[in-house]
């Protein structure tokens, strides 16, 4: 996991669901759809306007157990 959330740091939210949607092992997927959910999160719960705006800022996991993801809006 730590590859992939270094790999998916700094990049916008549909570059980095492009990007894991290749890599194949069970981490990516996991982290593919905490990113979608926080996507989805964002427009419904925050009013974000455009989804495309998105970009990961942060992206750490704890103990393999906990995701936390920060997502920025420029």
């Amino acid at each position: 996991m730590w590859y992939i959330s270094c790999f998916v740091r700094g990049m916008t939210v549909d570059e980095a669901v492009k990007q894991l949607s290749f890599m194949y092992s069970k981490g990516a997927e996991i982290a593919k759809e905490v990113i979608l959910e926080a996507q989805r999160l964002a427009v419904e719960e925050h009013n974000v306007e455009f989804k495309s705006n998105l970009w990961v800022g942060e992206y750490i996991n704890q103990y393999s157990r906990f995701l936390f993801l920060r997502i920025l809006i420029y």
